[in-house]
């Protein structure tokens, strides 16, 4: 510790304090997800995997669910393209997205998934095979936290990636800087972008044509 001097690393405190955090951007990484949908042309049957769009329920206490959606929500909104659905999960783990994906299949055909995390990816992932259904040819999928099973699914995973080196990074830089600390105004939240990796789970759509009158 220098000189009692703290930060809070990818955590954010829970009333008023003096002691700066450094987090990742969930907001902008929500905003990130949606724009690769919407870059590859979807505008239809867009659902969620872990969090509901509706209620904006997700697992208990998470931060990251909040503002993953916040984000997917105003890139949406302002593109005119409304969320088809989700299922939300109280814990984002493989058999946790196995079950929602299921569930989904029940009632809707996706054509594209987002699902919050790479855990939640992997159980969806064996819900569309099991069913015959391709990623990315019938189904694009995008998550985030690039987990090293991003890169070991198949197709590979696009997902948009905790940044790990640059959190720790940013934290020293805060704990040496003297302006890292507000005490009359509150800590300052620092919050680092989280990068895209684009891999091989989105597929470009054609955009449907106007019917001829």
């Amino acid at each position: 510790m220098l000189d009692g001097r703290s930060v809070l690393l990818n955590a954010e405190p829970s009333g008023r304090s003096t002691i700066p955090s450094v987090l990742p951007d969930e907001v902008e990484a929500g905003l990130t997800a949606a724009r690769v949908l919407l870059d590859a042309g979807h505008t239809e049957g867009i659902y969620l995997i872990g969090v509901d769009p509706k209620s904006g329920r997700g697992p208990a206490d998470s931060l990251a669910a909040v503002q993953r959606l916040q984000g997917i929500r105003e890139v949406m909104s302002a593109a005119g393209v409304p969320l088809a659905g989700g299922v939300m999960r109280p814990d984002w783990q493989p058999a946790e997205g196995y079950e929602a994906t299921r569930k989904l299949l029940k009632r809707a055909v996706p054509r594209a998934l987002i699902c919050f995390n790479d855990r939640l990816a992997v159980g969806a992932y064996q819900v569309l095979q099991e069913n015959a259904i391709k990623v990315p040819d019938e189904v694009s999928v995008v998550s985030f936290d690039d987990e090293p099973v991003a890169s070991w699914l198949r197709p590979q995973l696009t997902t948009i990636a905790l940044p790990h080196y640059e959190l720790g990074h940013k934290a020293i830089e805060v704990l040496l800087d003297d302006d890292g600390r507000e005490p009359n105004h509150g800590a300052k939240a620092h919050r680092v972008l989280m990068p895209l990796r684009v891999r091989d789970s989105v597929r470009a759509v054609e955009p449907k044509r106007p019917v001829p009158r």
